[in-house]
């Protein structure tokens, strides 16, 4: 068992983290242009009315924040109309079973986490699979970290001996059967600590850190993108970033290679829409989410939120997507 989790977390970690209750909410974002009905100024025909971007996450999350200064600049750039709509719930399942079953005209599309797409549809049957979407592009990755309290553990080395104390230790994670929730078992299980460190569901990544800030934590597990923020400021102290490389915005903190765990944790923010649309569609969106990718706007908030920027096309994206859904299904059979 300990083996299958190890391939899942490092061959995919494809996550979630954003299984709430919060009330969904849309915001309109429009070019400063009158009207919606002319075609876009790439010369095609799309798009000819408002854009729906479901953010499969709660508002004011980093997804949130993304898919906003996403669907800003491509208005700006385009004459388009596009209206955030925040979905959270079901790990995603919410969110990502709507776009999948909708209208394959282009006019409602997805910003997710990889995993909400792919590992929430492999665990269970939730109404779609990789096959129902069209991935269009990767904007940014996001490494999980350990936080703490700046007052707590001085370094990595030393949550770890408190980790092996034996004492009771409560680690904050975004839900019970997340990825941080499940990646953190598995740091467990390599270290061979016992059961004194208990993993604590919250709501969200947001509600988690807060806690641990309040003092009712000694340690979360979160998304970069959800701690990395307060680092900077110096609120708390991320004390390892889980992937195979340093967060660029401190590359004193030691990531997982660094201290020679083998498992590693990381989700992606990637784009999508319900299968079969159509080349037109599919090209603009690979042009215009480039072009905001590429943006002032974006840039700052993926920087400001601690995400680390990495920019997949449609191709690369899509073959992405297919070996990790490929890979999920061989563990799932064996398992």
């Amino acid at each position: 068992m300990k083996k299958i989790l190890c391939i899942v977390l490092s061959l995919v970690f494809i996550l979630s983290f954003a299984a709430c209750a919060a009330n969904p909410a849309q915001t309109e974002t429009q070019a400063p242009s009158e009207g919606t009905e002319a075609p876009s100024e790439d010369g095609t025909g799309f798009p000819q009315g408002a854009i729906t971007l479901v953010n499969s996450s709660d508002a004011g999350s980093a997804s949130d924040l993304i898919a906003r200064a996403a669907a800003q600049a491509i208005a700006e750039n385009c004459s388009a109309t596009i209206m955030v709509d925040d979905k959270p719930g079901g790990s995603g399942a919410v969110a990502n079973a709507e776009v999948a079953n909708a209208k394959n005209d282009g006019y409602t599309i997805i910003l997710s986490l990889y995993g909400h797409t792919l590992l929430t549809a492999a665990l269970a049957d939730v109404g779609y699979t990789n096959d129902s979407f069209t991935h269009i592009c990767m904007l940014a990755s996001a490494p999980f970290t350990f936080c703490a309290r700046p007052d707590t553990y001085a370094d990595y080395d030393a949550m770890v001996e408190a980790f092996k104390s034996g004492e009771t230790i409560n680690v904050g994670v975004p839900g019970a059967t997340s990825g941080p929730a499940v990646y953190l078992q598995q740091f467990l299980n390599e270290l061979e600590i016992g059961d004194n460190v208990q993993a604590i569901p919250y709501d969200s990544g947001s509600s988690a850190a807060a806690a641990l800030m309040g003092g009712d934590l000694d340690v979360v597990c979160l998304p970069c993108s959800e701690t990395m923020k307060y680092h900077v400021t110096g609120e708390l102290k991320v004390l390892l970033v889980c992937g195979g490389l340093p967060h660029s915005l401190d590359e004193t903190i030691p990531c997982a290679a660094d201290v020679g765990l083998e498992c590693r944790g990381e989700l992606w923010y990637g784009v999508s829409a319900p299968a079969g649309i159509s080349d037109e569609v599919l090209n603009f969106y690979e042009k215009e989410f480039e072009a905001a990718y590429e943006s002032e706007l974006l840039q700052d908030v993926l920087n400001n939120i601690g995400a680390i920027p990495a920019w997949m096309g449609y191709e690369e994206f899509s073959a992405y997507c297919a070996e990790q859904w490929d890979q999920l299904m061989e563990v799932q059979v064996a398992s």
